[in-house]
């Protein structure tokens, strides 16, 4: 159900989205991710749709209480930047950071869209002409609203490297290392994933199957010391099945284990 608040743990939260329907002009809406390190909020994606906007301020006011917020936008993707721009209201000093390689198609969805069609005309059947195809695309994603006042650019941040067990990722940590953004580059061209490591949560991308069925999968190579341990249908899945993962064990060599929580 769109706005569902699933609990991760205390102070973290899934906000969930909902499917595409394009004969029903529903747009597809990306699972957002709620959390508090300490006295900062975390959000990672906004979604699309002033109902996902309406659920998103709850998840805020259930996290518990904290002074400063990060708004993090893995990707450039209609149903993950729709209501950035709640950065501006949350009333604490607050960051928005987005890909930069990404901009492009946030500033200009629909030529973006259509272009996307253009390049596939002709190779798979399309609703419409690519101008009009790529219009109606971004229509549904009303209001639009990717950016905010305190919007930057990950790359306008030093690159890190970052291990997270056996595995080396670059990219960037905020919240004194607690959430680190890894670039993966694999879905858009400025993609990245979301680890929370005092919840030993590592938010990614949603892939649906054409038949309704929900995967897992990263953008980029699964490391082999993250392994998933939460289930359910749809990415439902449960706290009860979930392993929490100490920052020390993290920042170890051996094994580890983590929750996956489908963006």
């Amino acid at each position: 159900m769109l706005g569902e608040l699933l609990e991760i743990d205390d102070r973290t939260l899934l906000v969930l989205g909902q499917e595409l329907d394009f004969a029903a002009d529903q747009p597809d809406v990306a699972n957002a991710l709620v959390h508090r390190v300490g006295d900062t909020l975390v959000v990672v994606d906004t979604g699309v749709t002033t109902a996902f906007r309406a659920a998103l301020k709850a998840a805020t006011r259930r996290v518990g209480d904290w002074s400063r917020a990060v708004v993090l936008t893995t990707h450039g993707h209609l149903d993950h930047i729709g209501n950035s721009d709640l950065a501006d209201e949350l009333g604490v000093p607050v960051e928005h950071y987005v890909p930069v390689r990404d901009l492009d198609q946030m500033r200009d969805p629909a030529s973006s869209w259509v272009n996307s069609f253009s390049r596939v005309t002709g190779v798979v059947p399309l609703p419409a002409p690519p101008s009009s195809a790529g219009n109606k695309i971004v229509s549904m994603f009303q209001p639009l609203r990717p950016f905010a006042a305190a919007t930057r650019t990950y790359e306008q941040l030093p690159l890190q490297r970052i291990r997270i067990g056996s595995a080396r990722f670059t990219g960037w940590s905020f919240a004194d290392g607690a959430v680190r953004v890894l670039r993966s580059q694999g879905h858009c061209a400025g993609h990245v994933i979301v680890h929370l490591s005092d919840s030993g949560v590592l938010h990614l991308r949603l892939r649906r199957t054409s038949t309704g069925s929900s995967t897992r999968q990263p953008h980029s190579r699964r490391p082999r010391s993250l392994s998933p341990t939460t289930g359910g249908r749809s990415g439902r899945a449960t706290s009860s099945s979930a392993t929490r993962t100490p920052s020390s064990r993290l920042a170890s060599a051996g094994p580890t284990r983590t929750r996956y929580s489908p963006g």
